[in-house]
């Protein structure tokens, strides 16, 4: 499968909330040299179906499985925020 081009990135740091989840969403483009662009650039790897990013400019980490066009997973900055 293939990452390159620009996909939606739909995102909630509510996970675990006892209020009803709020979700945001970003462009995120996906570049062939394991880069990617958007609001925050960073990195990103795709290995036997799973995906994960790494922002330059901040702690979280993103990791999420690909079926097809789409991607589910879950987020951490592994200090005590976490989101999917």
């Amino acid at each position: 499968m293939s990452m390159h081009g620009t996909w939606t990135l739909h995102y909630s740091w509510d996970i675990g909330s006892t209020t009803p989840r709020t979700y945001a969403s970003t462009q995120v483009t996906f570049n062939a040299d394991g880069t990617f662009a958007g609001a925050s650039p960073g990195r990103w790897m795709l290995r036997d179906g799973t995906l994960m990013l790494s922002f330059t400019g901040g702690p979280a980490k993103y990791g999420g499985s690909l079926v097809g066009p789409v991607g589910t997973g879950e987020m951490s900055t592994f200090g005590g925020l976490n989101g999917c």
